[in-house]
């Protein structure tokens, strides 16, 4: 559609619970053509079937899609990780350089976060 700015929102936070919502709905974005909202703890593995779902949303995306958790540092960053290394066919190290944000690397993606989303890639 014209004027969205994304086509697909997944929030792995809970739009209800995060403290960005109410900027989401002021910037238009929660008009994008799908939003999933599928909610995990932070710093936990990421559930088999959140992957499952991101991805086919990732193949399926007609535009830019968001990927949106509380702080963008572990749970989004993970699942970004995981479609760039399926989807892009990048290296363990490749992807994680283009979701580490440089100041917490080695902090952020959260180990178990990130792991689980490795685990889910190299089992494919």
């Amino acid at each position: 559609k014209d004027g969205l700015i994304f086509h697909t929102i997944l929030d792995v936070a809970g739009s209800a619970r995060s403290p960005y919502a109410s900027d989401m709905k002021r910037a238009g974005l929660a008009a994008a053509e799908i939003v999933e909202i599928l909610p995990f703890p932070d710093g936990e593995p990421i559930p088999t079937a959140t992957l499952d779902v991101a991805w086919h949303l990732f193949r399926g995306a007609e535009g830019p899609m968001l990927v949106q958790c509380a702080a963008g540092l572990s749970r989004s960053a993970s699942i970004a990780y995981a479609s760039l290394r399926r989807g892009w066919h990048h290296s363990h190290e490749k992807a994680l350089r283009r979701v580490e944000v440089p100041m917490y690397a080695g902090m952020y993606p959260m180990a178990r976060t990130l792991a689980s989303a490795r685990r889910w890639v190299e089992g494919r």
